[in-house]
């Protein structure tokens, strides 16, 4: 090598950079779709990806100016636009420019994705796995430090993290979809519980239950008698009234029907 290796340096730096942004943007598509950390966002991934691609071809546009610009490997600007014109290793010169071509257009679907339709563009994003592989072989094949075990370290990562994420993302679509969680029951609100009240009894129930407590008409008794007349009053006597509002009973402490006696002789001797 001639001259200033400046450019040659910058053209194999610009290189490198590229190739590590542009696994990285695959990466960061993959991780979107398939979800290996749950914790990551769907949106920030995606935004995450749109941005590593569009730094990945700036790298990419620095590398061909500055092999342009270099005078010890003499790449003219037509061979970095057309495949297979370049004096320097033909076939894997051109594959490097087949990459950089297809991530320009994938990285341009965003934003026509509404017209070529979700479908088309879906369908134009696997041509990604194409662009890696003519990068990878491009870098490989063609570049100045593919044999530094620095370099094969990085392609044989970057190689081997797609293949693993590709792999759980095949295997993810077949899974079945987990049943949708179901929305927890709201707490019960204690201001708006419902209060049960106690029943309130019957006079004709109290009337009828047995017991030393009896329930009487308010009637009156013979003059000179000991005991009130205790018999309950019949249904017909009652009659419907207001709540709250019963018919006129008087509780009074009184034997057991059993024990009650009446008659004239112990009326008399009262």
């Amino acid at each position: 090598m001639t001259g200033d290796p400046t450019l040659w340096i910058l053209a194999r730096s610009t290189g490198v950079v590229a190739y590590a942004l542009l696994s990285v943007t695959v990466l960061a598509g993959l991780t979107a779709k398939s979800r290996p950390v749950r914790s990551l966002s769907p949106a920030a991934t995606v935004d995450l990806h749109r941005f590593l691609s569009l730094l990945s071809l700036m790298a990419v546009a620095l590398h061909g100016i500055f092999l342009a610009l270099d005078t010890s490997v003499p790449i003219p600007v037509v061979a970095l636009l057309v495949p297979g014109t370049s004096p320097y290793r033909p076939l894997w010169v051109a594959l490097g420019v087949l990459g950089g071509e297809l991530m320009l257009a994938i990285h341009l679907s965003f934003r026509f994705r509404k017209r070529i339709g979700v479908r088309a563009w879906r369908r134009l994003h696997y041509a990604t796995y194409l662009a890696f592989g003519a990068a990878t072989a491009h870098g490989v094949m063609a570049g100045s430090d593919s044999a530094r075990p620095w370099a094969l370290a990085m392609y044989v990562a970057a190689s081997g993290a797609v293949v693993a994420l590709t792999g759980w993302r095949v295997l993810g679509s077949r899974r079945p979809a987990p049943p949708p969680a179901q929305p927890a029951a709201p707490a019960p609100d204690p201001a708006r519980a419902p209060t049960r009240e106690a029943p309130a009894t019957s006079a004709l129930s109290a009337a009828r239950s047995p017991g030393r407590f009896t329930a009487r008409a308010a009637v009156s008794a013979p003059a000179g008698s000991r005991y009130h007349a205790t018999k309950p009053p019949s249904r017909s006597s009652m009659t419907a009234s207001a709540p709250g509002v019963a018919w006129p009973i008087i509780w009074s402490r009184q034997p057991n029907w059993s024990d009650q006696k009446y008659g004239e002789g112990e009326a008399e001797g009262a």
